[in-house]
Protein backbone atom coordinates (compact mmCIF):
# COMPACT_ATOMS: atom_id res chain seq x y z
CA UNK A 1 0.00 0.00 0.00
CA UNK A 2 2.59 2.48 0.80
CA UNK A 3 4.52 1.30 -2.08
CA UNK A 4 1.48 2.27 -4.09
CA UNK A 5 1.34 5.87 -2.73
CA UNK A 6 4.70 6.79 -3.20
CA UNK A 7 4.23 5.37 -7.03
CA UNK A 8 1.67 7.48 -7.34
CA UNK A 9 2.36 10.38 -5.31
CA UNK A 10 6.07 11.36 -6.28
CA UNK A 11 5.47 14.20 -9.28
CA UNK A 12 2.63 15.52 -6.82
CA UNK A 13 5.46 15.85 -4.04
CA UNK A 14 8.04 16.95 -6.20
CA UNK A 15 5.47 20.15 -7.84
CA UNK A 16 4.95 21.09 -3.87
CA UNK A 17 8.56 21.04 -2.98
CA UNK A 18 9.42 23.08 -6.52
CA UNK A 19 6.59 25.44 -5.98
CA UNK A 20 7.78 26.26 -1.95
CA UNK A 21 11.21 26.69 -2.79
CA UNK A 22 10.63 30.53 -4.23
CA UNK A 23 7.25 30.97 -3.13
CA UNK A 24 6.20 34.53 -3.41
CA UNK A 25 4.83 36.31 0.03
CA UNK A 26 2.16 38.66 -1.39
CA UNK A 27 -0.48 40.05 1.18
CA UNK A 28 -2.95 41.54 -0.53
CA UNK A 29 -6.89 42.01 0.68
CA UNK A 30 -8.78 40.53 -2.11
CA UNK A 31 -9.43 36.89 -1.74
CA UNK A 32 -8.47 35.84 -5.34
CA UNK A 33 -4.77 37.20 -4.79
CA UNK A 34 -3.15 34.68 -3.68
CA UNK A 35 -5.19 31.80 -6.04
CA UNK A 36 -3.54 34.30 -9.16
CA UNK A 37 0.08 34.19 -7.43
CA UNK A 38 0.05 30.73 -6.77
CA UNK A 39 -1.10 29.58 -10.59
CA UNK A 40 1.48 31.83 -11.68
CA UNK A 41 3.65 30.01 -9.39
CA UNK A 42 2.83 26.87 -10.74
CA UNK A 43 3.17 28.00 -14.26
CA UNK A 44 6.44 29.12 -13.58
CA UNK A 45 7.37 25.32 -12.22
CA UNK A 46 5.79 23.89 -15.16
CA UNK A 47 7.53 25.90 -17.71
CA UNK A 48 11.40 25.08 -16.05
CA UNK A 49 10.44 21.34 -16.06
CA UNK A 50 9.66 21.58 -20.10
CA UNK A 51 12.67 23.52 -20.17
CA UNK A 52 14.48 20.78 -18.18
CA UNK A 53 13.30 18.26 -20.70
CA UNK A 54 13.77 20.28 -23.70
CA UNK A 55 17.50 21.19 -22.96
CA UNK A 56 20.60 19.33 -22.52
CA UNK A 57 21.46 18.44 -18.74
CA UNK A 58 24.88 20.51 -19.08
CA UNK A 59 22.46 23.51 -20.57
CA UNK A 60 20.06 23.76 -17.88
CA UNK A 61 19.12 26.22 -15.99
CA UNK A 62 18.49 26.35 -11.97
CA UNK A 63 14.90 27.05 -11.26
CA UNK A 64 16.41 30.45 -9.76
CA UNK A 65 17.98 31.17 -13.04
CA UNK A 66 14.73 30.31 -14.94
CA UNK A 67 12.85 32.72 -12.92
CA UNK A 68 14.93 35.86 -12.99
CA UNK A 69 15.15 35.15 -16.94
CA UNK A 70 11.19 34.92 -16.91
CA UNK A 71 11.42 38.10 -14.73
CA UNK A 72 13.79 39.75 -16.67
CA UNK A 73 11.36 39.17 -20.14
CA UNK A 74 8.82 40.25 -18.43
CA UNK A 75 10.49 43.90 -17.69
CA UNK A 76 12.03 44.16 -20.84
CA UNK A 77 8.70 44.77 -23.15
CA UNK A 78 7.08 46.85 -19.93
CA UNK A 79 6.11 50.15 -20.67
CA UNK A 80 5.57 52.41 -17.91
CA UNK A 81 2.96 55.72 -18.21
CA UNK A 82 3.27 57.50 -15.35
CA UNK A 83 -0.21 59.14 -14.07
CA UNK A 84 1.25 61.23 -11.64
CA UNK A 85 2.53 61.29 -8.22
CA UNK A 86 5.70 60.66 -6.48
CA UNK A 87 8.06 58.98 -9.03
CA UNK A 88 10.14 55.72 -8.24
CA UNK A 89 13.16 53.88 -9.35
CA UNK A 90 13.26 52.53 -12.16
CA UNK A 91 15.27 49.03 -12.63
CA UNK A 92 18.08 48.40 -14.42
CA UNK A 93 17.22 46.37 -17.22
CA UNK A 94 14.56 48.34 -18.26
CA UNK A 95 16.67 51.70 -18.38
CA UNK A 96 19.70 50.07 -20.23
CA UNK A 97 17.98 47.90 -22.12
CA UNK A 98 17.82 50.12 -25.24
CA UNK A 99 13.70 49.75 -26.65
CA UNK A 100 11.71 52.89 -27.63
CA UNK A 101 14.12 55.08 -25.83
CA UNK A 102 13.40 58.44 -27.38
CA UNK A 103 13.04 61.72 -26.23
CA UNK A 104 9.31 63.65 -26.62
CA UNK A 105 8.08 67.10 -25.69
CA UNK A 106 6.88 67.61 -22.53
CA UNK A 107 5.87 69.69 -19.56
CA UNK A 108 8.82 71.83 -17.60
CA UNK A 109 10.35 69.53 -14.71
CA UNK A 110 13.60 68.61 -13.17
CA UNK A 111 16.12 66.61 -15.28
CA UNK A 112 16.74 63.13 -13.82
CA UNK A 113 20.62 62.99 -14.50
CA UNK A 114 21.89 66.52 -13.25
CA UNK A 115 18.45 68.19 -11.69
CA UNK A 116 17.99 71.44 -13.84
CA UNK A 117 15.05 72.17 -15.38
CA UNK A 118 13.79 70.42 -19.08
CA UNK A 119 11.08 70.44 -20.92
CA UNK A 120 11.95 66.99 -22.74
CA UNK A 121 11.30 63.20 -20.76
CA UNK A 122 11.84 59.87 -22.60
CA UNK A 123 9.17 58.38 -24.02
CA UNK A 124 9.74 54.66 -22.34
CA UNK A 125 8.93 55.40 -18.91
CA UNK A 126 8.46 59.33 -18.19
CA UNK A 127 11.90 60.15 -16.97
CA UNK A 128 12.84 63.77 -17.85
CA UNK A 129 15.85 64.64 -19.58
CA UNK A 130 18.04 67.14 -20.79
CA UNK A 131 19.12 66.35 -25.13
CA UNK A 132 22.90 65.93 -23.50
CA UNK A 133 21.91 63.97 -20.02
CA UNK A 134 19.35 61.13 -22.05
CA UNK A 135 22.93 59.25 -23.50
CA UNK A 136 24.66 59.28 -20.50
CA UNK A 137 21.70 58.45 -18.38
CA UNK A 138 21.13 54.98 -20.40
CA UNK A 139 24.45 54.21 -20.34
CA UNK A 140 25.89 51.67 -17.85
CA UNK A 141 28.70 53.40 -15.60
Amino acid sequence: MIANYIKGMGGVDLMDRLLSAYRPRIKGKKWWCNLFVNGINTAVVAAWKLHCRVTLPSQAMTLLDFRREVVHGLTLGASRLRLGGPTSAISECVRFDGVEHYLVSSTQGRCAYCQANTWKMCAKYGKRLHELCFPLFHTKP
